[in-house]
């Protein structure tokens, strides 16, 4: 599976295979490419994708993942 984000465009490409747990792979793929194009920043990945930063933290935990996995070293993140 792959996804890609266009921060410019906010454009969603997504190519995967109907295997039966495409929503949650899907959903998985999304958090992390957006984690990722912001550089491990929540409040900025979740307007990305149009949730809370709580929903973010929230799905992470749920996958033994954490923000910070995506920042930078030193990097903090900070909600405005």
């Amino acid at each position: 599976m792959s996804i890609e984000i266009n921060n410019q465009t906010s454009e969603v490409i997504v190519k995967a295979p109907l295997d039966g747990k495409v929503l949650e792979n899907v959903e998985r793929q999304l958090f992390v490419a957006a984690l990722t194009a912001t550089g491990g920043e929540v409040c900025k990945a979740a307007a990305l994708l149009g949730c809370s930063p709580r929903t973010i933290y929230y799905r992470l935990d749920r996958w033994g993942m954490q923000a910070q996995d995506f920042r930078a070293s030193g990097a903090q993140n900070e909600c405005a």
